[in-house]
């Protein structure tokens, strides 16, 4: 069931290395270098006072303390509290600039993953739920936020408060620096063992994430319907089982890694311990000061915490990777209709289509399972052409290839001699005007759904396509007329009223060629016939190709294909098919049957009977 369907095809995820997932990010990260290299320095410099802190201490505790020296004392405090601010106020400046350049980053890699959604074609948007997609552009997107601005300044920072640390040590005491290296080398290599062993775990993470993330979006648009066939139990459950395996998983991943942790905490405090034990006989014998050991144990903390700092962010690298993995496995998959290296323009016809071809068109979805089979179809320009027939005979396959939403598996297509596969698919497909039996309308105004989102638009063409339509009257109703905002997919509108908003949208964008798939389905004959009024007007002049449910929408188209198998078994106008006698009459008969002799005989403003489609 889809609802099991994976992801992403997982067995490709993990390929790429820790440095490739980096060189993959760094072309995002470049526009941002000078705010991320003013940031680095920011970070330095607070990495620079932090480590001169313990050394004032030591002053305090060796210096000013003993001798009683209060203007001293005063004046060295004033220096360590002066360094305290101003490590501060130099980090929190550089996690600004850093925090501002990581969003940045990401919304462009938001950006390109949805404009890759698009171009990879629909066989692939329709071969993934809606919830992989959202998963993949919102929540594997998000887990590099760290990844693009933080997290190499922090790397950065902590390495050389390690080092500045140890070398501070080393230049104080020798004693002291044997401690630190004699425990240093056992956090540092149970770092790296632990970075080796997570990365797995943290994919598994966010593949389950994914899951559930995808059974939210796959599930929310379905409400109406789980809630009128009683099964809110059911989703309920769905929903709360994938829960219940992400929770157990998550505690089973904390556990491991707070214990790998915990694990290293330990040698920090075997570390201290050892050294206030020794150091206390070293005091005691008068070779080592007091201030000196104090010194040391805030020099163990700087040790400790960003080694503790550098695992975390070695560890969200290994989260990044997973979803940086389905990322760039999306961002690398060749689109299914592919653009040519070097476009041919379209052709010029003053706002005209030309002629369409199919030539020996064959097309399946499986391998050895034909759609079409040797399809052959040419279309003159302004020529209306209906397709009808039995249910999976082709007919929206074929309006599928001709707008290149697929390619033909065998074959061309030709545009005025042309073939299509030689144009750039977006700018082909504004050659078209669409009104679908599955109409989409965008929350967003009225105005701009008409327009199609096309500023070259005028507002005027805009208002005459909704009065040709004769749906301006409902759109001035409205408060805000036409900038009103629409709920999402039209839902505050009647199904007349979107399909009505649908052909007043082909008219204003004025297309050239015009395809109708079952336009006037599922609304009642009032509108049927004022939608069959404008559509007589739509068609006018257009190239035009229909896939029909009601024969009121072919019964003046110029040729009339019956289409069964995948191949054409009768063409011809409505009258000639019905002196034919074969499937297209079968096909009224058999309607006749189900809504009565007035069906087939349509009175003066009536369209005739519906079409099996």
């Amino acid at each position: 069931m889809w609802w099991d369907r994976d992801n992403e095809t997982e067995a490709q995820a993990g390929a790429l290395p820790t440095w490739g997932m980096l060189r993959r990010v760094h072309p995002y990260v470049r526009p941002h270098l000078p705010r991320f290299g003013l940031a680095l320095l920011l970070a330095l410099a607070g990495v620079g006072l932090m480590l001169l802190q313990p050394v004032i201490f030591k002053r305090i505790v060796d210096v000013d303390y003993p001798a009683k020296d209060m203007g001293g004392l005063l004046t060295s405090v004033g220096v360590y509290t002066a360094l305290l601010a101003l490590g501060t106020l130099f980090s929190g400046l550089a996690t600004v600039l850093l925090g501002r350049g990581g969003v940045e980053v990401v919304n462009v890699i938001k950006r390109d993953l949805f404009a890759k959604a698009l171009a990879l074609g629909l066989p692939w948007l329709e071969s993934k739920p809606v919830g992989t997609l959202v998963s993949r552009i919102e929540s594997d997107s998000q887990r590099l936020v760290n990844l693009t601005s933080t997290m190499a300044v922090r790397i950065l920072s902590a390495t050389v408060m390690i080092f500045g640390s140890v070398l501070v040590v080393s230049r104080v005491d020798h004693r002291l620096f044997l401690i630190c290296a004699a425990v240093l080398p056992v956090m540092v290599g149970g770092t790296w063992f632990i970075f080796g062993r997570m990365r797995a775990r943290f994919r598994e993470e966010r593949r389950q994430y994914a899951k559930i993330t995808g059974e939210v979006a796959e599930l929310a648009p379905a409400a109406r319907l789980i809630q009128a066939l009683g099964v809110e139990a059911w989703a309920e459950e769905r929903l709360a089982g994938h829960n219940r395996g992400y929770k157990r998983f998550v505690v089973r991943l904390n556990l491991l890694e707070y214990s790998l942790w915990g694990g290293m905490g330990l040698m920090q405090i075997l570390m201290t311990c050892l050294a206030l034990w020794l150091g206390s006989a070293w005091i005691a014998d008068g070779s080592m000061s007091a201030g000196t050991l104090v010194m040391f144990a805030q020099y163990a903390g700087m040790i400790y915490w960003p080694i503790i700092e550098l695992s975390e962010q070695l560890a969200e690298i290994q989260r990044a990777g997973g979803a940086a993995d389905r990322i760039f496995t999306m961002l690398d998959t060749p689109p299914t209709v592919p653009a040519p290296a070097d476009p041919k323009p379209l052709p010029a016809r003053a706002g005209r289509a030309g002629r369409l071809e199919f030539q020996s068109v064959s097309f399946e979805y499986e391998a050895g399972k034909p759609v079409l089979t040797d399809f052959n179809l040419v279309v003159e320009p302004g020529e209306t052409v209906a397709l009808v027939g039995p249910t999976g005979g082709g007919k929206s396959t074929i309006l599928n290839l001709v707008t290149r939403l697929r390619d033909v598996s065998a074959g061309r297509i030709l545009l005025d001699g042309t073939d299509i596969r030689e144009f750039d698919p977006r700018e082909y497909r504004r050659l078209f005007g669409l009104v679908l039996q599955d109409l989409y309308l965008f929350p967003a105004s009225v105005e701009d759904n008409l327009r199609a989102f096309r500023p070259e638009v005028p507002a005027e063409r805009v208002r005459e396509a909704a009065r040709v339509a004769g749906i301006e009257e409902e759109i001035l109703r409205r408060p805000q007329g036409y900038a009103a905002v629409l709920a999402e997919r039209g839902a505050d509108l009647s199904y007349g009223q979107r399909q009505l908003l649908a052909l007043a949208r082909a008219l204003a964008v004025d297309p050239p060629i015009l395809v109708l798939d079952e336009a006037t389905s599922s609304v009642d004959p009032r509108t049927e016939r004022h939608i069959q009024r404008t559509l007589e007007l739509l068609t006018r002049g257009r190239t035009t190709l229909v896939v029909a449910h009601r024969l009121s929408t072919v019964r003046h188209a110029d040729r009339i294909l019956v289409v069964r198998g995948g191949t054409v078994a009768e063409q011809g106008r409505h009258a000639e098919l019905l002196a034919l006698d074969g499937l297209y009459a079968e096909l009224l008969r058999t309607q006749q049957a189900h809504h009565g002799a007035a069906a087939i005989l349509p009175g003066p403003d009536e369209g005739e009977t519906e079409a099996a489609a």
